[in-house]
């Protein structure tokens, strides 16, 4: 139940685990009750959370610390604005999720900016930028559900990643993912390389990761009907990652708000998706060598210096066939 206690007058009643609760008449309604009236709740909205928030009692000050694993609060919240405000269409919902995801991201940046000068937790910001991240979820998945292209392929970036790679994918976010391949969005093609690789034993090389490879090189060839929606975020990518990137441990929030932070620089072009698939494209097992090296040097010519190192390797090693 989400409580906020204190040790001020009038806070004289002792559980049994010797925490202090309010009586009834003297709680005073937390700001956190004040937006569920708002929101249609009225007042005295409770909602679980693990764990719950809780407070320790301090000398000078009172510390809130807050885990923010399963929020089932904000996300409460986000889906009863959504559900108590007028219909909205498709792009209302992309519009409202682009504008809470930039504040989030706002957010977490002043957050990890703090957190690496070592100053006192924010967690009231930290609440915060989860509210408007469960708020763009949810319109997220509104436009994904009416089909947007756009919201399907950021609907499979909310997943967190695991040594910087889903090793187990999302078997219902990869699906509509695909959604936005089959409509011709070259990123979420990109995406899917990463995201829904099929699973292999050892290096085995499969029938089902030949055919991901074969609709990679299909999605490089074909125009994109969507190069309005470029630039976009790729968090996995490894053309377009910053040689230093910066990284923090936020106090109690999930792993990917720190990958977060790195990622919101690796905002990609059209032309750099494309330099990122090719050099994706030339990792296929059963490539000529010759063809492979062709595809390094167009995805070194669009800008992927990624891969520099190996065509030099593979032009040498094709020198020495050739002599």
């Amino acid at each position: 139940m989400l409580e906020v206690m204190s040790a001020a007058p009038g806070y004289r009643n002792q559980a049994a685990d010797g925490t202090y609760v309010p009586r009834p008449e003297e709680r005073p309604i937390t700001k956190f009750e004040r937006r569920g009236e708002r929101l249609g709740h009225g007042v005295g909205v409770v909602a679980p959370l693990a764990p719950s928030l809780c407070v320790k009692d301090c000398a000078l000050k009172h510390r809130v610390v807050l885990s923010l694993t399963g929020l089932v609060l904000v996300v409460c919240l986000g889906i009863a604005d959504l559900l108590s405000a007028p219909p909205l269409s498709s792009q209302q919902h992309l519009v409202h999720a682009q504008a809470l995801m930039q504040q989030a991201n706002e957010q977490l940046k002043e957050l990890a900016a703090g957190e690496a000068r070592g100053e006192a937790d924010d967690f009231e910001r930290l609440l915060a930028m989860n509210v408007a991240i469960a708020e763009a979820r949810a319109h997220i998945d509104q436009a994904a559900d009416a089909g947007e292209v756009l919201a399907l392929f950021w609907q499979s970036g909310l997943h967190p990643l695991t040594g910087g790679h889903d090793e187990t994918p999302q078997s219902e976010s990869c699906v509509r993912l695909h959604q936005a391949v089959d409509q011709g969005f070259l990123a979420a093609a990109i995406a899917y390389q990463y995201r829904c690789r099929p699973a292999a034993k050892g290096f085995e090389y499969t029938a089902e990761q030949a055919e991901q490879f074969q609709a990679l090189r299909r999605a490089l060839e074909r125009d994109d009907p969507f190069l309005s929606l470029y630039p976009q975020v790729l968090r996995e990518s490894r053309c377009s990652t910053p040689p230093n990137a910066f990284s923090v441990q936020l106090p109690g929030g999930p792993r990917w708000f720190s990958e977060a932070v790195e990622a919101s620089t690796r905002s990609l072009t059209y032309d750099m998706y494309k330099a990122e698939g090719l050099y994706l494209l030339a990792m296929q097992p059963d490539l000529a060598l010759s063809e492979r090296l062709a595809l390094l040097r167009q995805s070194e010519a669009l800008g992927c210096k990624k891969g520099g190192h190996w065509r030099q390797r593979l032009e040498s090693e094709l020198a020495r066939e050739r002599s």
